[in-house]
């Protein structure tokens, strides 16, 4: 898949009061913003401002009508009758360069006009101006800007703490406070970004990319372990373990236990996300001030983790006992710390019916391995987690237990009915 990289045109535009006062565009509620699908952000501030019986005339929008170009649209917060070309220049903020302009025309509403300025004068695309409106001795300035636009990048990185990104194609963001995201949901994610001189994300648009979490296996292609479904990895294809970038080829051959899988348009795998975990998961019995304490009297400190479930973050207060914890302490996460876990939870219940040599045994006519790709059954005895094997099942042989397996089908953890636990 080629990438494209092209400009549309973008504006923001802020009012000013007569006075001279500039509001900055985080002043604007959500509702006084708008959004152009096209221009990108225009900030409307004239409900922002209070105004009196008698009106002062202000500019309360610039709009660039084509892109790199000499035209621009002025759009007032009252009709007006006459405009003199004299009373609008154009300042490259930059460096200070002022546009005069070579005619003005007011449009049949009388409350837009067209500027024009001299040839070869252009506002290019990632300059911020400011427009200079004189009237009745009060001079308005109003900053603006026309923003880049990239169609087509990956965010390969996150961080809610300082609130930026990296997008390929482009690097570093700084994503603006106006802009409520879910900095989890977008790593990995294909996204149209606008964003200004100063690397700041002003707008942004998820693409509606298929998205899938499952175990993965990794070879000449990705296979999904729950689905059994292949997916072709290309030359563009970016694969990502524990919040690092990497190569395929150093994984060959092993399977992951959670994967993130975004599909591109042709129904490959554009980019993977993937997680390896602590081989012994923690069955949660009680959570205190951060500490998650298991049934195995384990002990993990996750004030600095990201734990996911049903592939959302979660917080303490949606723990349950009895939820498997799975986690890895290293691994990258969106805060800009260490430690990413998930809360899985897939169970069958049944009474075990026949033992096989070699550590196997059936539940529901269905026989299951004690070990796994990657993790093995565990039992509670007593106050411990011990491993579940061939001896085991033969004990509970006929008596009814309920079988955890991790997202990749592995058994994690074999319930006595009995007990309870």
């Amino acid at each position: 898949m080629v990438k494209k990289n092209r400009i549309l045109m973008g504006t923001i535009s802020v009012a000013v009061a007569a006075s001279g006062l500039i509001l900055s565009a985080s002043a604007a509620s959500a509702k006084d913003n708008h959004v152009n699908s096209i221009h990108g952000v225009t900030i409307n501030a004239n409900s922002l401002i209070k105004q009196p019986r008698n009106i002062e005339l202000t500019v309360q929008e610039v709009e660039l009508l084509t892109p790199n170009s000499r035209y621009l649209q002025v759009t007032f917060n009252k009709p007006v009758y006459q405009l003199e070309r004299f009373q609008f220049k154009v300042i490259e903020n930059n460096s200070n360069d002022v546009m005069g302009t070579e005619e003005v025309r007011l449009n049949k509403s009388q409350t837009s006009a067209v500027i024009i300025l001299y040839k070869g004068n252009t506002l290019e695309t990632g300059k911020p101006y400011t427009l200079s409106f004189e009237h009745n001795g009060q001079v308005q300035q109003i900053k603006f800007e026309h923003y880049n636009y990239y169609e087509d990048g990956y965010v390969t990185s996150a961080n809610a703490n300082n609130r930026k990104i990296k997008l390929s194609g482009v690097g570093t963001l700084n994503v603006s406070e106006d802009l409520l995201v879910d900095f989890q949901q977008m790593v990995g994610q294909r996204i149209r970004a606008w964003y200004d001189s100063s690397d700041i994300l002003r707008r942004m648009v998820m693409t509606e990319d298929p998205v899938l979490y499952d175990g993965m296996e990794v070879g000449s292609k990705i296979k999904l372990v729950t689905s059994g479904k292949k997916y072709k990895v290309t030359a563009d294809t970016t694969l990502y373990v524990n919040g690092k970038e990497t190569e395929f080829s150093a994984y060959n051959g092993q399977e992951f236990p959670y994967a993130k899988l975004v599909l591109n348009e042709d129904g490959d795998a554009a980019f993977v996300y993937a997680y390896t975990w602590a081989t012994e998961p923690i069955i949660i019995e009680k959570v205190k001030d951060n500490i998650v304490y298991g049934l195995g009297g384990e002990k993990l400190d996750i004030s600095s983790y990201i734990i996911l479930k049903n592939t959302k973050p979660i917080s303490v207060s949606d723990f349950q006992v009895g939820d498997i914890l799975y986690f890895n302490e290293d691994a990258k996460n969106v805060i800009g710390k260490r430690g990413v876990g998930e809360i899985y939870n897939r169970s069958v219940t049944g009474k075990i019916t026949q033992i096989y040599h070699g550590d196997s045994f059936e539940v529901n006519g269905k026989v299951y391995d004690c070990i796994g790709d990657i993790f093995g059954a565990r039992v509670l005895d007593g106050r411990k987690l011990e491993d579940f094997r061939e001896n085991e099942a033969e004990r509970l042989e006929g008596k009814e237990v309920t079988l955890h397996f991790s997202r990749n089908g592995d058994l994690v953890y074999v319930q006595r009915a009995s007990r309870g636990n």
